[in-house]
């Protein structure tokens, strides 16, 4: 991976901010998700926007960024508030928070928050099913405080998780013959439920001429078990 310092500036008082930018060089070793969240060693992952300390200005980070500035003593650390095995409601409300800002100005912009939020509620359980079949099973026998907690906010948030994922069709659907979109669709359905449409979206990605076979083979075994939580791939 490739660690850079970044920095960018707050459009409304104009506060300057430092901030760690990892860049994976290769995802091969890491974790990858069926919703399309990656777990690589040590990575921290970077939302692509952020809430001033200084004013409570929600913006994006990219979109204001500025050249490393001469005085050094002006700049201050922003520190990332979205971290890989500290799930909770604070990250959630962070996002709502940020829609409420109206930092999803455009089509773009909603679809990489809502996919964000998609992502993070998945992540409250996500540890305990990236650890093996044998640990999954023995968590859920042996059944700790932070499991029963991490399984009970789950099942709070899942209106929400269902109310966005319907959303985010709606604006894949303005585009729904992009064939880049086709697994996208089928994972979307899946995860609210809707198995048939699923499938529909399944088969057209298995036709594809640059399918992944062995991902495809993955959701349809999937879709056909009616299972509607993310997976390792």
């Amino acid at each position: 991976m490739i660690l850079n310092s970044a920095y960018t500036k707050c459009p409304k008082c104009e506060a300057n901010f430092s901030y760690t930018d990892i860049k994976p060089e290769k995802i091969s070793k890491s974790e990858i998700w069926s919703d399309g969240f990656y777990m690589a060693p040590m990575r921290k992952d970077l939302i692509k926007f952020a809430k001033c300390p200084s004013c409570n200005t929600f913006f994006w980070l990219q979109e204001n960024s500025i050249e490393e500035p001469t005085d050094s003593n002006g700049i201050k650390k922003l520190d990332n508030s979205w971290f890989i095995d500290e799930i909770s409601s604070k990250e959630i409300n962070f996002i709502k928070e940020a829609f409420r800002a109206g930092l999803a100005s455009t089509t773009e912009k909603e679809m990489i928050l809502r996919i964000k939020l998609w992502q993070t509620i998945n992540h409250i359980t996500r540890k305990y099913y990236s650890q093996g079949l044998l640990k999954t099973i023995k968590q859920k026998i042996f059944t700790t405080t932070d499991y029963k907690n991490s399984i009970k906010q789950y099942k709070s948030s899942v209106p929400l998780k269902l109310k966005n994922i319907i959303r985010l069709l709606n604006i894949l659907k303005l585009d729904k013959n992009k064939e880049s979109n086709y697994v996208l669709f089928a994972e979307t359905y899946r995860e609210i439920g809707d198995f048939g449409k699923a499938m529909v979206f399944c088969h057209k990605a298995r036709k594809l001429p640059k399918s992944d076979s062995k991902r495809i083979r993955l959701l349809k075994r999937h879709i056909e078990t009616k299972s509607k939580t993310a997976y390792k791939l």
